[in-house]
């Protein structure tokens, strides 16, 4: 299982790859970041609310750490990990640098796409192709290991 940020969930769900995430296994979040993403009408708005009807798990997390520099979202994903001791799939590195300090184990989007690699999920060229469409949806990706990621691919290929 991987408890998921909206900063994976938004760019998986423009890209159209969202249920790529439930590849992984169990997928689950809060309330606090089902109500992030799915405040504003936009496109990709369906295609999450859809999933959270059908295979995100969405858990009640009464916040009551605070946290400098972090939103209450935030705090209950750390929560949410602590409590179920699963890792945490976000986008997010300040969350990911608390987390390192809270033990929790973290993963960054682009392993999604390692990981379904190993499993034999995807190709690796296939995994190329979705880098590309979540970095035109918009994810936060520094243009040094974007190439890293690309090169890791095509070594796998």
């Amino acid at each position: 299982m991987v408890v998921v940020d909206s900063t994976v969930l938004i760019p998986f769900a423009k890209a159209g790859h969202l249920k790529l995430l439930n590849k992984l296994g169990s997928v689950s979040t809060t309330e606090h970041i089902q109500k992030e993403v799915l405040i504003l009408q936009t496109p990709e708005h369906l295609a999450l609310s859809k999933a959270f009807d059908e295979w995100i798990t969405v858990h009640k997390v009464k916040t009551v750490k605070k946290l400098r520099g972090l939103t209450h979202a935030d705090i209950s994903l750390l929560e949410l990990c602590v409590k179920t001791q699963e890792r945490l799939l976000t986008n997010d590195k300040a969350l990911i640098q608390v987390a390192k300090s809270m033990n929790i184990p973290y993963a960054w989007p682009t392993t999604v796409l390692f990981v379904l690699v190993h499993k034999k999920i995807l190709s690796a060229s296939k995994a190329k192709s979705i880098l590309y469409d979540l970095s035109e949806a918009g994810i936060h990706i520094k243009a040094p290991v974007f190439a890293q990621v690309i090169k890791a691919l095509e070594s796998l290929e």
